[in-house]
């Protein structure tokens, strides 16, 4: 994309926060259903919000229509943050935008819901020309572990087999979640190493944070039927 293209294609888009992909490759659509001027793959509504199926019919995802996602961005003013890459200040985002075919866009109803779909846009798509976001590690997550006994724990690094939840964007406020998650449902936090070989439980049991499965103060299949409920 030139920059006259990408100033033609910013001044299309609302003043609304959301998020913007540049998009190399076309579908091959000629109908333009594919074309990319419209909203990310998979997440707008009809109304062009982030939710559900676009307007006009559901766009497959880039990466199963033969194009590549090459740079993911959030905006507050999807118009001005996008006409900025028509003059582009770092070599590496010219490339990109030399690169890119198109633009697609999802619009947001706050910029925090842009935040967070941008990390999972990311996390999905793995694009070249971001160099952040890509193992998540700039916002945490809960993960639910995939031990016989799950733990439940805040991470920037969840394992490959984990159930996981987010990212997230105020450590503060998902202690307070987590917290109350095992004051409900009795998960334990600890470590594999103290969770082996106890012979009575520790203190989370005893300030009632943790059901104490190490010790079979509940039965391991009725402690995996609480985790089923997250």
């Amino acid at each position: 994309m030139d920059a006259s293209v990408v100033r033609e294609r910013a001044d299309e888009l609302p003043r609304d926060p959301g998020v913007y992909q540049f998009i190399a490759g076309t579908s091959g659509d000629p109908s333009g259903a594919g074309s990319g001027r419209g909203q990310a793959a998979g997440t707008p509504s009809a109304d062009g919000r982030a939710g559900s199926e676009p307007a006009g019919g559901a766009r497959s995802d880039p990466a199963t229509a033969g194009q590549r996602v090459l740079y993911v961005g959030k905006a507050v003013d999807l118009r001005d943050r996008v006409r900025t890459y028509a003059d582009p200040r770092g070599q590496r985002i010219r490339r990109m935008v030399r690169e890119a075919d198109d633009v697609e866009v999802a619009v947001t109803d706050t910029e925090t819901q842009a935040l967070l779909l941008e990390a999972n846009l990311i996390k999905r798509h793995q694009p070249r020309y971001n160099v952040r976001l890509k193992d998540d590690k700039s916002y945490p997550l809960v993960q639910l572990t995939a031990h016989g006994a799950p733990r439940i724990e805040i991470t920037r690094d969840p394992a490959d087999d984990a159930t996981v939840f987010g990212p997230f964007t105020d450590v503060g406020r998902l202690e307070t979640v987590v917290k109350a998650l095992r004051e409900t449902y009795g998960l334990r936090a600890c470590s594999d190493h103290k969770y082996a070989n106890r012979d009575r439980p520790c203190i989370d049991f005893d300030i009632g944070l943790c059901s104490a499965p190490c010790t079979r103060e509940i039965e391991i299949e009725d402690y995996d039927d609480v985790t089923e409920l997250l």
